[in-house]
């Protein structure tokens, strides 16, 4: 118990530090489409392909908690 307690005492276990995350995605397409343009030409694409990407990061970090993060640390400590 006193090995755990001493390990939980940190900076990292006290919400001091910004929280990071990231999300990333791709999508892919495959669709038969048929174009009628004004001149009266018609364009049949079968299979057409389309891809699109996407990623993220978000960073969030508490300005202030009403010192609820140096109670935590404290206690921990």
């Amino acid at each position: 118990n006193v090995a755990m307690a001493k390990n939980n005492a940190s900076i990292l276990n006290s919400d001091y530090l910004p929280t990071l995350s990231g999300s990333a995605g791709a999508n892919t397409n495959l669709d038969n489409t048929e174009a009628v343009f004004s001149n009266g030409t018609v364009t049949v694409l079968n299979k057409a392909k389309s891809s699109s990407y996407n990623a993220s990061l978000n960073i969030n970090y508490t300005l202030f908690d009403g010192f609820g993060r140096e109670y935590n640390y404290k206690k921990l400590k």
